[in-house]
């Protein structure tokens, strides 16, 4: 075994002892339902029995919608992810770009102006999701 082996071996041990594992589908929905305002089982909400249920914050913090089973479908909706990239600060809207032209295949090495931003504009909702999670460091490999 090679130093490099034995480091990323490591690294792969260290990873999963902190429990970060790779993103499955079920991780990529909740870190987006966090993102979008969605928490797991609020405080606030328990006196109406929402325990292991997900609610949504509307207007003010204290004002919860009432408990959901199903979130939003990010992986699938357009919609859905629109209401993340919309929350984004325009430091976060740069770095979600720059994460959505590595998923669709620009060259990180061109000039803005050399891209084609037709496979961005053409991106699903998963890579949408996947680059979203990426620029607002939510993303495990």
């Amino acid at each position: 075994m090679t130093d490099k082996q034995i480091i990323e071996s490591l690294e792969r041990l260290v990873k999963k002892l902190n429990g970060a594992e790779n993103m499955t589908d079920q991780r990529m929905v909740e870190a987006m339902a966090r993102l979008d305002g969605w928490d797991l089982d609020p405080e606030e909400s328990r006196g109406w029995g929402s325990r292991g249920q997900w609610c949504c914050r509307i207007g003010t913090k204290e004002r919860l919608l009432s408990k959901h089973i199903n979130l939003p479908a990010y992986l699938t909706s357009h919609d859905a992810c629109q209401r993340v990239i919309d929350g984004l600060h325009d430091d976060e809207l740069l770095e979600f770009t720059v994460e959505l032209s590595k998923i669709t295949e620009q060259s990180s090495n061109s000039q803005w102006a050399d891209w084609n931003v037709a496979p961005m504009l053409k991106a699903t909702p998963r890579q949408k999701c996947i680059a979203i999670l990426k620029a607002k460091g939510e993303w495990n490999d």
